[in-house]
């Protein structure tokens, strides 16, 4: 069995998302993983793509994109400018839109767009540092 993770949590985290025990135990701390990761200071993103959650900012992903180790770009004076993950998502099915996102997935930016095509065909210029590659959610 092959288990594709996104993250692990280590203090504190919640039982209801245990994934493993026994065999991901370190002597003083228990391990959690989980699918996406839940956005706390106790967080360690692992290397590759980085799942968002289900809904960013009460809408529906549909798809997305992980950079990896660096931005896609920034956005020119936000305070966390650094876009590392790229989500199309929904809150109708009628019309669309592409949040721009910090390492933990909070949206830095969004834009509204009429259809998914549009959203991933209009990304600007300032985020094309790293080829987006879009993942079904």
């Amino acid at each position: 069995m092959t288990l594709k993770l996104a993250c692990i949590v280590v203090r504190g985290a919640s039982n209801r998302n245990k994934a493993v025990n026994g065999a991901l135990k370190s002597a003083a701390t228990q391990i959690n993983v989980f699918r996406s990761c839940p956005v706390t200071a106790d967080v360690i993103p692992l290397k590759g793509a980085m799942q968002p959650p289900n809904e960013i900012d009460g809408a529906r992903v549909i798809e997305w994109a992980w950079s990896g180790d660096g931005p896609f770009g920034e956005v020119p004076g936000a305070d966390d400018s650094e876009i590392y993950g790229l989500a199309i998502a929904t809150y109708d099915d009628i019309e669309f839109y592409r949040f721009s996102c910090d390492k933990n997935w909070n949206t830095v930016q969004d834009a509204l767009y009429d259809s998914v095509a549009a959203a991933k065909d209009q990304l600007p210029d300032q985020y094309r540092n790293v080829v987006a590659e879009w993942t079904g959610n």
